[in-house]
């Protein structure tokens, strides 16, 4: 995934015709990786769970096991500037789903102003 996401920045300095936007990925410092825009950053957990696992059930193991507590401690301690994302091989249930969702609209309201 910090793979695609770098590729995903190579894309868009690609389109914008080499407009000189400071872009890269930062791994392995706050969270698995930090995708950097600018000034904007996304710290990114990611969570490899294997399939017997299954998805992420209730909002306690979504906070817990899939590290969304500790993004939110984190953006806290980052004096709530950047934003969060969660990537996970194991996927969500219909309820966790709802959380992402939200956390969606969230931050489509942040990025709008």
């Amino acid at each position: 995934m910090a793979a695609a996401d770098g590729l995903s920045l190579y894309r868009g300095a690609l389109i914008s015709g080499g407009a000189s936007i400071d872009t890269r990925i930062l791994c392995e410092y706050h969270e698995d990786w930090v995708v950097l825009r600018g000034d904007d950053a996304e710290i990114v957990s990611a969570k490899h769970k294997e399939a017997a696992y299954g998805a992420f059930t209730t909002y306690t193991k979504l906070a817990n096991d899939g590290g969304v507590e500790h993004l939110f401690e984190r953006w806290h301690a980052l004096s709530e500037k950047p934003t969060c994302r969660l990537v996970t091989t194991c996927g969500l249930d219909q309820a966790s789903g709802l959380v992402a969702k939200a956390s969606d609209w969230l931050k489509d309201r942040l990025l709008a102003g």
